[in-house]
């Protein structure tokens, strides 16, 4: 017994319902838990999908399959044959990919894909991983693939690493999805990879949705760097390398125009200097004629040999 109240999205939506209890002795138990929870029922993974109006959504189910991918904190993907699901489990350090496990938890999906919630994992033993399921390209976005291993090819938008993570940014046909790792002993660097590449990656798929429910785009969780291959690299000739050369080209144009402006400025001023002495010259040259024809002495010059050049007319 308790206040029950809502629970609301940004959007005013009703998503939930919350019970707030002030007391223990407020709780009463209706049905105790099994005492071996391994010992319930196996169940399919993709029997979780499919409507039963007997299941109450509370209980405790069980699963087998392969785990494809775990994350350091809480993740666990499994496979059930060509079905996939997430798993919360505080005990997912044990289980690699590849492991068969089993796996108790409360099915838990509002709008988005099945999710197990409070997982318990035992792992049953080693064994070998799904083959990977090709992404088309075209229909990149479907609930058949979520939870799954899958390959998907996309050109790289963005690239960042950080301590313990790597992230791709990549775009398919229709969407723009990301790859993701988290973990110690990543071996590639995103420089490997610049924008503009294209990528074939293996991991497990997983939806994203919007604040609506409506799957927008997905994730991919990576393994390792052994998830990743380079198909293709840019060409060195981009858009960014085009753009310098035209820059570069039209520094060199301007800087050309006015070195020969400059040039033919001082070709021009040396020119009217020239000019400006020669009319000098011309100038003293016909003062001094003028002197010499019209002077009352006479005005002679002779050569080395003592004959005349130049007389005056006086």
């Amino acid at each position: 017994r308790g206040v029950c109240a809502t629970s609301l999205n940004e959007r005013r939506q009703l998503v939930g319902l919350e019970l707030f209890v002030p007391s223990p002795e407020l709780l009463e138990t209706e049905e105790p838990p099994a005492p071996d929870p391994f010992a319930l029922p196996l169940r399919k993974v993709a029997s979780l999908r499919e409507f039963q109006p007997s299941a109450t959504g509370l209980r405790q189910i069980r699963i087998a399959g392969v785990g494809t991918f775990r994350a350091p904190d809480t993740l666990l993907f499994v496979q059930d044959g060509a079905d996939g699901i997430l798993a919360l489990s505080q005990n997912p350090e044990s289980v690699l990919p590849g492991d068969r496990v089993e796996v108790v938890g409360i099915p838990r999906r509002d709008r988005h894909p099945v999710v197990l919630q409070d997982a318990v994992v035992r792992r049953m033993g080693s064994g070998s991983q799904p083959g990977p399921v090709l992404v088309p390209g075209g229909q990149a976005v479907s609930d058949s693939f979520d939870g799954r291993l899958v390959s998907a090819e996309g050109r790289v938008i963005g690239a960042t690493l950080r301590e313990g993570e790597a992230r791709f940014t990549l775009q398919s046909p229709n969407t723009v999805f990301t790859a993701f790792w988290q973990g110690p002993g990543w071996l590639v660097d995103p420089r490997v990879a610049p924008p503009g590449s294209l990528l074939r990656l293996r991991g497990v798929y997983r939806l994203q949705y919007d604040e609506s429910g409506v799957p927008q785009s997905f994730r991919l969780y990576l393994r390792g760097s052994d998830d990743l291959q380079v198909l293709e690299r840019p060409s060195w000739w981009t858009l960014a390398r085009a753009l310098q050369a035209i820059g570069l080209l039209l520094v060199t144009v301007v800087v050309g125009l006015g070195w020969v402006t400059l040039l033919r400025r001082r070709v021009n001023r040396q020119t009217e200097i020239i000019r400006e002495r020669l009319e000098r010259e011309a100038l003293l040259e016909a003062r001094y004629r003028q002197l010499v024809e019209n002077a009352s002495e006479i005005i002679f010059s002779l050569d080395l040999h003592g004959r005349f050049t130049s007389l005056n007319r006086a």
